[in-house]
């Protein structure tokens, strides 16, 4: 039953609505399934009397990071921005154990999910680009920021995504609709489609029927659509190396590969706005790049004046702005730096010792094994730090469920037959 109730859980994921109990607070539906899923699993596990995790090791690095984090209101600037922070990487780490007490053929069973859940919420994105055709912009916006986004946000979440907008773009003298689907954000959806495509790639490639192909090239074009230079700059670094993986693995099989990749990355650079949009970030006259390096500087300065704690999670925006209001979107936009800053560089040596023992483990299985489904899932995961280069997507509840079974698939042995 537990495995059927995460099916479903991985398949409505992108889909998850926001409760408003309090007028105050939004509460994402998906993080009380979490706690409901983590109190039957308690139940279950001790009428069983009995507990299986399959990879200690990789729970161990979670738990030290998490318990971490959770320690950080001790010597945070203002605790009370802590624990909210700290609430939520508790809710959301609910589940990761529990992951890891299944076996690879249930995690496959719900990365399927995950796929089909992707390919969905990636339609709804390429209609919502297509909504351009019939409506204005401003009709659109108006939709998205009236109807769509308060109830799958929660009110005050949408109202903060309302005042720092980010759902248009201008390439080339024209304006664009940057697709969010049911996301805060076009960075956000990036990174979920992101780590579902290389899972979509080895499904259509098992199944082979013209739905599957299709519902690839969907999910590779609604990341086009979401105009993130994170995603596409992740996209080609995570493509370099797959294929180096390739090419060393069989460099005649692959030659091919490699080829038609060149030659499609190629079209989409030089035949769509993509181009334009990469070559942006490196123009001086872009703001939106002088106000990051701006960022990344500062940042790369405070992580040196407490280098070891942090100032406490969820307390940067104060450290750069004292009268930030507690909904106020002010980070670094880079995983590491915000890491570093808030937790120390303790706190990102346990995130990364996390997410590295994993993927190194299921290089290593996949080596043995072969299995397409365990590359893909290294290669998401690769998307991941990559695109964490550019995004903090570590209070993203979609994205980092989506991370926590990618994890626990690279890091559950497979079982042994006898």
């Amino acid at each position: 039953m537990l495995e059927g109730l995460l099916y479903y859980f991985y398949l409505l994921l992108p889909f998850s609505f926001a409760l408003n109990p309090v007028a105050s607070i939004d509460l994402p539906i998906a993080r009380v399934v979490v706690v409901l899923l983590s109190v039957s699993w308690l139940v279950r596990t001790l009428l069983q009397r009995q507990i299986e995790i399959r990879a200690l090791g990789v729970l161990a690095l979670f738990l030290f990071w998490l318990l971490w984090s959770a320690l950080s209101p001790l010597w945070a600037l203002d605790p009370t921005w802590s624990m909210r922070k700290v609430v939520f990487l508790l809710n959301i780490g609910l589940l990761f154990p529990i992951l890891l007490t299944l076996s690879q053929e249930k995690l496959a069973k719900l990365a399927q999910a995950f796929v089909y859940g992707a390919i969905l919420i990636a339609l709804v994105a390429c209609i919502e680009a297509g909504l351009q055709f019939f409506l204005s912009l401003d009709e659109i916006l108006t939709l998205w920021n009236t109807q769509v986004l308060p109830f799958f946000l929660g009110n005050n979440f949408a109202l903060v995504v309302k005042e720092y907008p980010s759902l248009l773009v201008n390439v080339l003298g024209t304006t664009y609709l940057r697709v969010t689907a049911f996301f805060p954000d076009p960075h956000t959806l990036s990174l979920y489609l992101g780590l579902a495509l290389p899972l979509v790639y080895v499904w259509q490639h098992t199944v082979r029927t013209f739905v599957a192909k299709f519902s690839f090239v969907l999910v590779g074009v609604a990341i086009l659509l979401t105009f993130s230079r994170g995603a596409y700059t992740a996209i080609l670094l995570t493509s370099i190396i797959l294929l180096s993986i390739l090419l060393a693995k069989d460099y005649r099989q692959y030659g091919k590969y490699f080829l038609v990749g060149m030659l499609l990355l190629g079209g989409v650079f030089f035949a769509t706005p993509v181009g334009p949009r990469i070559l942006s970030s490196v123009s001086a006259e872009d703001g939106s790049r002088t106000e990051r390096l701006r960022l990344l500087e500062e940042a790369v300065h405070y992580s040196f004046t407490r280098p070891f704690l942090g100032v406490g999670v969820g307390n940067y925006p104060l450290l750069v702005k004292p009268d930030a209001s507690m909904r106020e979107p002010i980070y670094v936009h880079n995983l590491y730096l915000d890491i570093a800053v808030e937790t120390g560089f303790i706190g990102l040596l346990l995130f990364l010792s996390f997410i590295g023992s994993a993927l190194w483990l299921g290089f290593r299985r996949w080596r043995d094994s072969q299995d397409p489904l365990m590359l893909a899932c290294g290669i998401s995961t690769i998307y991941f730090l990559f695109h964490g280069f550019f995004e903090a997507p570590l209070f993203s509840f979609h994205v980092m469920f989506a991370l926590f079974l990618l994890v626990a698939y690279q890091a559950v042995p497979r079982t042994k037959t006898v």
